[in-house]
């Protein structure tokens, strides 16, 4: 427990100081005030101790999870109340603006202040919660928990105010732990501990931190517009997170006081009072109107004319409004709104498009989903997350540990140069006089002579592998006024290095040749992480400490002059193999999963990785020793970002899980690797789709995680092109060298984007993994496209006799609708619940069924609420395959009419959709009367049915024709409406919407259908939806949306790399002219019709064949005279061909259909590729 929450002994301070002797300027606002002095925040570096390694374990052998089962008695509890001591007044001051500024909803810029603050203030916070967890191991499971969400908080790139503010909230209930710093948790007069009394209360707290961190991480990832919208029902939840901090925050207070009463140190008396003056305000706090003064303009103005429209409820309902707030937010973040086009690396060129159709689409289907049902999904990966988190805390804790146990801090002399962990580098620093930071060039040359001053000289010393330990500190023995400046740096490093630290290493003589000046640029890189120019302390020690255990300062430059390069064009070779096998490997694919795959591989991020590895600089010589030598890190490295993505099971959803996986640093260091390992598990995923059915959204998560791989990569560049800029420098020349070029072509891809060529590199590596893939890689399994889910049983009679005394008949067979409207007109699907037993208490448990998530639970009670009245309540359980949260239902039994009418909600507590269950068996459902009809005149109601149902059964035993015909056309005809309504609600053109009358028929059948056959008609439906080819690579040029079945492709209207051209879809939009971006469309064009998926890298071959093609058949019809060329023809001899086209005399042409044998005449269709066969000119009717 301790070792998962003991964080630094030695020197503590937070990220953005250097030095504990140094004020950093950025705490000066710690936390909330903006006019907080640096002595307010300044933490105290404690005294020197040393961790004695006998507490390390103890004395049976126990690990380091165990060292301390006495923490009072160790040097754990000295070195707390030490820190505790000496920053007293840092802590009281952090504390009480935690908790003014939290609670403060009046002063707005207070609180904008500690938003902006919060980064600094929660990291001063987690350390003083790790010093007293070092006492205190029983509040671990919180500290962790704490830390582990802030830390991922502190991660994302964007944070949103609601979040932090409520992040604020929960720092400042963990503040009162710091209470507990004099405290020694002895056994009470009454034989209590502290420890026992609060371990539940902790358990529950930890908890709703990381239920806390669930819901900011959900509404995190929403899109603005989904934000606003959904804001009714996110942020209530947000203000009862912090009321319930707060209600936390004094049961602690008043368990740590019932503890404190029995005998404890007056001064911690004082801070309890303390924190309950500076928390009486708190009672105030209005999290609602808070929330108001957080919104962005942005937000503000959506809000405004969303009431304008007439409300949430209003907007959420109506498409037109819904595009409306798009084009808005479109407006508002053009770069942002585009990336789902085709070009997605030029946005100017879609200038004229109103909104993103896929991002309308996208937002729609998450506005329509139940908040519960994303909250419970997103948790699964959020916990994933929090669990890699809390492990590389745990990793870090143990690191600092284990390393404070081996050496000794020391006081050192004042100087920039003490800062610096390695030795060789303290020497130069120290030598050269720099100060905070040097210039890169400088730094990067003065490096370069010492090593070769050091190597030159016949007796090749460096230090000791415990000594050159980049994490180390400086050995108290070194001088602080050893070199002037003026001595040569041989003798500085044969003077200044302590005698027991040395001994030779002839190898380090092997490395030194990769430091020349041909590796200048790679060598400041791995330095200059910001890219700024200029190397600080803080840079210096991050590159030393991060080198692997074992290695020399001068084999870890090395790597970064040299290795790295290698490894980097090593997996380049490795991504270009892999691209190749999958598009080899789609041949290969099951024809249900081909629409997936294809929505997968033509994602518009392809187009990117493309750009990123054809704009790597080639190594010079392929260096195999070096290779070799390298190898042990490059494999640890890919082996510790493997196991990172298997933690969170392949799926980087946000910047902090993508950080979660790297590690510090620019991004460029893992790109390619991570890259590699994503883009294996992927192509392994396609080879198993050759075999199995996959589930659709199987690679959604896959698209996702490039994404946000090519997101920081475009931040990375984004932030170098202001550096460059700033310097004066020309952007597109430093970027061809930067990082051995690799962010050159992304940097300026309208002149390097190409689809022409295809992919140009061509490379024979492949994946050596077993034939036989293991299924268990799939996200969703094996996807099992016709699961029934179960089948209609017959049931027994109905008994009207109550099975259990003073209860009407509550067992058997139920069937009814869960209505999700007010009006009553719309359901998911007919259900069948079961009743199988009722206790006398009323009890009773039960299975049911419905055609969206098939099975689930029963489970309620029964009891009486006055006279013959009964109340019902229930709720619905799903199997946790399905991921639905339960439903909640109330409702009142008529006995008498044998119905249960009543209320459901997702929430226990508001119950608000209608619900109406009856007896009526579930297939002959479709027969009931309505309740009008049975208002209107009930003998009539009633005789109806009954004739229906008895017809029904005679013709389903006797298996009539007409009975089958009869369930043929009505399963055809729901098949055939769900199909239209899906792709109605989908951005695929052209569009077939259902009128007002099919959409009441298809409701009418969705309400009346038994639920088995319901949700066979939906998979059938789904079936022939996943057989329809989608061209997700493209749009058309008429109305905007993603062509399905035939991509319309214009020879005429296209440039050569064809980054622009004219695509349509097969409905009215090719039939009329169009004039977008450069080009003047018109029906007469020669088009290509697609029927399956175009991949980027294949439309130049289409495009050549196509104008061989147009000019075989423009030969059989003796019409042409002209050239026409295939690959190179131009915009005069395209008009020419068209012209003799239009012009020749159709009564002549010998060309026939090889279908129907009737002639051929213009316009015609010819099969691209089947050109070079006379007769492949199909008619319109074939």
């Amino acid at each position: 427990m301790l070792k998962q929450t003991f964080s630094q002994h030695s020197p503590l301070r937070s990220d953005s100081e250097e030095s504990n002797a140094t004020p950093t300027h950025d705490v000066s606002g710690t936390w909330l005030s903006s006019n907080a002095s640096a002595s307010d925040t300044k933490l105290k570096e404690p005294a020197p101790f040393k961790v004695d390694k006998e507490i390390e374990k103890s004395q049976d052998g126990d690990t380091f999870e165990d060292r301390l089962l006495s923490p009072m008695d160790s040097g754990y509890f000295t070195f707390a109340k030490q820190f505790s001591t000496d920053n007293k007044a840092s802590i009281e001051s952090t504390v009480k603006k935690i908790a003014v500024e939290a609670s403060s909803v009046v002063n707005a810029k207070a609180l904008e202040d500690g938003i902006v603050s919060f980064a600094e203030g929660s990291k001063i916070l987690m350390q003083g919660l790790d010093a007293v967890a070092a006492v205190h191991p029983f509040i671990g499971v919180v500290v962790l928990a704490f830390k582990a969400v802030v830390t991922l908080e502190l991660k994302r790139r964007d944070n949103d105010k609601k979040v932090i503010a409520l992040k604020m909230e929960m720092a400042d209930m963990m503040t009162i732990f710091l209470d507990l710093q004099d405290v020694r948790d002895e056994p009470r007069p009454d034989g209590t501990t502290l420890a026992g009394r609060t371990q539940q209360l902790m358990k529950k707290i930890a908890d709703d931190i990381v239920a806390c961190g669930n819901v900011c991480d959900t509404y995190a990832k929403k899109g603005l517009v989904v934000k606003v919208l959904k804001s009714p029902l996110f942020e209530p939840r947000f203000a009862e997170f912090a009321g319930r901090f707060s209600e936390r925050r004094k049961q602690l207070g008043l368990a740590l006081h019932i503890h404190t009463t029995l005998g404890v140190d007056s001064a911690n008396k004082t801070l309890a009072v303390m924190h309950e003056q500076v928390r009486a305000v708190d009672e105030k706090l209005n999290m609602l109107t808070l929330f108001r003064m957080l919104d962005s303009p942005h937000e503000k103005e959506l809000a405004r004319l969303i009431e304008l429209r007439g409300g949430v409820t209003n907007c959420l309902n109506n498409d037109i409004i819904l595009k409306e707030l798009t084009a808005v937010n479109q407006a508002a973040n053009p770069a942002a709104a585009l990336s789902s086009l085709r070009d997605p690396l030029a946005p100017s060129s879609q200038s004229s498009q109103p909104f993103d159709p896929k991002a309308f689409y996208t937002m729609r289907s998450e506005l329509k989903e139940d908040i519960q049902d994303s909250l419970q999904r997103n948790m699964e990966v959020f916990e994933r997350k929090l669990q890699v988190q809390k492990q590389q805390l745990v990793a870090e804790i143990r690191s600092v540990v284990e390393e404070s146990s081996e050496r000794v801090i020391s006081a050192v002399s004042a100087g920039p140069h003490d800062r610096i962990l390695d030795p060789d580098l303290r020497w130069l620093w120290k030598d050269m006089g720099w100060r905070s930071s040097v210039k890169a060039r400088h730094f990067v040359l003065a490096l370069h002579d010492f090593f070769i001053d050091r190597l030159r000289d016949t007796n090749i010393l460096t230090a000791d592998d415990t000594s050159v330990r980049a994490s180390s500190p400086a050995p108290s023995t070194i001088s602080s006024e050893g070199g002037t400046g003026t001595d040569s740096l041989s003798d500085v490093f044969h003077n200044s290095l302590p005698s027991h630290g040395l001994k030779r290493r002839e190898s380090d003589r092997w490395y030194v040749g990769y430091l020349n000046m041909l590796r200048l640029q790679p060598l400041i890189e791995c330095f200059d992480d910001d890219g700024t120019g200029w190397i600080s302390v803080k840079e210096a020690n991050q590159l030393t400490t991060s080198s692997p255990k074992g290695w020399s300062l001068i084999r870890w430059l090395a790597f970064w002059a040299a290795g790295w390069h290698a490894s980097v064009w090593s997996y380049q070779n490795k991504i270009c193999g892999l691209l190749m096998t999958i598009s080899d490997d789609l041949k290969r694919v099951l024809h249900t999963n081909r629409v997936v795959i294809d929505a997968y591989f033509s994602d518009p991020v392809f187009l990117k990785l493309d750009l990123l590895i054809r704009s790597v600089v080639p190594t010079v010589n392929h260096d195999t020793e070096l290779e070799r030598r390298m190898s042990s890190y490059v494999e640890q490295e890919e082996h510790r970002m493997e196991q990172n993505l298997k933690d969170v099971e392949f799926d980087i959803d946000d910047q902090n899980t993508l950080s979660l996986i790297t590690g510090p640093g620019r991004i460029e260091r893992y790109l390619f690797p991570l890259i590699f390992l994503l883009l294996r598990s992927h192509s392994r995923i396609i080879k198993i789709g050759s075999k199995v059915v996959l589930h659709k959204d199987e690679f959604n998560k896959a698209i996702q995680s490039f994404t946000q791989v090519f997101n920081a990569v475009q931040e990375r560049i984004n932030t170098l092109s202001a550096i460059f800029r700033q310097q004066n420098l020309e952007v597109n020349s430093q970027f061809s060298h930067v990082a051995f070029g690799m962010f050159h072509f992304l940097a300026d891809p309208e002149n390097h984007l190409d689809k022409s060529q295809g992919n140009p590199l061509f490379v024979s590596w492949e994946d050596q993994a077993p034939k036989d893939l293991d299924h268990s890689i799939l996200r969703y399994g094996i996807y099992e496209e016709f699961d029934l889910g179960g089948r209609y049983q017959e049931l027994p009679p109905f008994s009207a006799k109550p099975t259990v005394p003073n209860f009407p008949p509550i067992e058997g067979a139920w069937s009814g609708h869960f209505f999700l409207d007010v009006p009553k007109s719309q359901s998911n699907s007919l259900v069948d619940i079961v009743i199988t037993s009722c206790t006398a208490h009323g009890k009773f448990e039960g299975h049911g069924f419905e055609a969206i998530d098939g099975k689930f639970r029963v489970r309620g009670d029964i009891r009486p609420v006055g006279g013959s009245a009964f109340l019902v309540e229930f709720q619905r359980e799903y199997l946790s395959e399905v991921g639905r949260a339960p439903i909640f239902c109330v409702g009142k039994v008529d006995s008498t009419a044998n119905n249960i009418k009543g209320k459901w909600s997702f929430c226990s507590k508001t119950p608000e959709k209608h619900m109406f269950l009856t007896r009526t068996p579930a297939p002959l459902y479709r027969f009931r009367y309505t309740e009008a009809a049975f208002v209107s005149n009930k003998a009539r109601a009633r005789w109806s049915f009954a004739c229906s149902v008895i017809r029904y059964q005679v013709r389903q035993r006797n298996f009539s024709w007409c009975f089958i015909q009869e369930n043929i056309a009505r399963r055809r005809r729901f098949v055939y409406l769900h199909i239209r309504r899906d792709l109605g609600w989908s951005w695929y053109a052209p569009l077939d919407d259902l009128k007002e009358g099919e959409v009441e028929e298809l409701f009418g059948l969705e309400l009346a259908t038994c639920p088995y056959d319901n949700r066979l008609f939906r998979l059938i439906a789904k079936a022939q939806l996943r057989r329809t080819s989608i061209h997700h690579n493209t749009f058309c040029a008429q109305c905007r949306l993603v062509p399905r079945e035939y991509r319309m492709i214009c020879l005429k209207c296209t440039n050569k790399s064809f980054l622009k051209q004219i695509d349509l879809c097969t409905g009215s939009c090719m039939d009329k002219p169009i004039k977008y971006e450069d080009f003047d469309h018109h029906p007469v064009h020669p088009v290509v019709r697609a029927p399956r998926l175009v991949h980027d890298r294949h439309l130049g071959p289409l495009n050549s064949s196509s104008w061989k093609a147009f000019h075989r058949a423009a030969q059989l019809f003796h019409i042409t005279n002209r050239n026409i060329e295939s690959d190179t023809v131009t915009g005069d001899e395209s008009d020419d061909a068209e012209t003799a086209m239009d012009n020749s005399d159709n009564e002549f042409s010998i060309v026939s259909c090889n279908c129907c044998k009737q002639p051929v005449s213009v316009p015609f269709w010819i099969c691209v590729t089947c050109y070079t066969h006379h007769g492949m000119f199909p008619t319109k009717s074939c």
